[in-house]
């Protein structure tokens, strides 16, 4: 405890040392001051914190959104998140998607009913840095045939 009253965090390490068997065992160690250290560590916790109160709040947000999300790593184009709308209209989960070159398992077609390739794709095409934000109509055709008029749009973050 400082003169202050307030705590003060010290890291400390001693060993007992004998300068000959004649003289009694000396307690040598060193103390350093961590105090820095301890309040760098506790402002890294509150942050963290606070971090993880924000991405709770907006992977929350995004799970109640009616649209489909999906996010994707740069540069490699794994899919890491995809909200329960996006889920709902592709009909699988993220796992089975991998990332989007393995959409080739998935039927997308454009305005003029001809089929889009992976890498033709708005979310392929913004990952490689071929195309900013953009928004693109393309048709998707589930497993069970059921068609559906997407509107997507892509953009890096």
């Amino acid at each position: 405890m400082r003169k202050d009253g307030q705590p003060q965090w010290f890291f400390m390490r001693a060993n007992w040392h004998y300068e000959n068997e004649v003289k009694p065992l000396v307690l040598m160690g060193a103390c350093v001051d961590i105090e820095s250290l301890k309040t760098a560590e506790h402002e890294k916790e509150k942050l963290y914190r606070e971090l993880n109160r924000q991405t709770s709040r907006f992977a929350n947000i995004l799970e109640q959104m009616p649209s489909g999300v999906l996010l994707a790593d740069v540069p490699s184009g794994k899919l890491t998140y995809q909200n329960r709308a996006a889920q709902a209209i592709f009909g699988c989960p993220l796992d089975a998607m991998g990332n989007y070159p393995d959409c080739a398992d998935f039927r997308f077609f454009n305005a003029r009913g001809e089929p889009v390739r992976p890498q033709d794709m708005p979310l392929a095409r913004t990952v490689s840095g071929q195309a900013g934000s953009q928004t693109e109509e393309l048709f998707y055709e589930r497993p069970d045939g059921a068609r559906l008029h997407l509107a997507v749009t892509t953009a890096a973050i």
